[in-house]
């Protein structure tokens, strides 16, 4: 049965900040009408296909790693949808 692909996304440009960030366990996105203040501490993408949201039990594919979602925020699907918004946090909370 082949996957459904629910978002895919091309990074254009990663803020100064993004690694700081990663290093704590976090990783923020937005689209490329981000306003100027959080260019430096996201990376900035184009979606490819925004066909639904993420729920618990998704894969996050980025590059070569790949992540199983635990938690999905109340807003998160409606923030990513519209905005192309969402924080991942890498701490293994549910």
């Amino acid at each position: 049965m082949p996957e459904t692909i629910r978002y895919a996304t091309t990074v254009t440009s990663i803020g100064p900040l993004v690694a700081d960030f990663i290093a704590q366990g976090m990783l923020i996105i937005f689209g490329e009408g981000a306003p100027p203040e959080l260019h430096d501490l996201c990376a900035l993408h184009t979606p490819d296909v925004k066909d639904g949201g993420v729920q618990p039990g998704d894969r996050l594919l980025l590059d070569d790693q790949q992540f199983t979602i635990l938690s999905v925020g109340d807003v998160a699907n409606a923030n990513l949808t519209a905005l192309g918004h969402v924080s991942f946090k890498a701490n293994g909370a549910t």
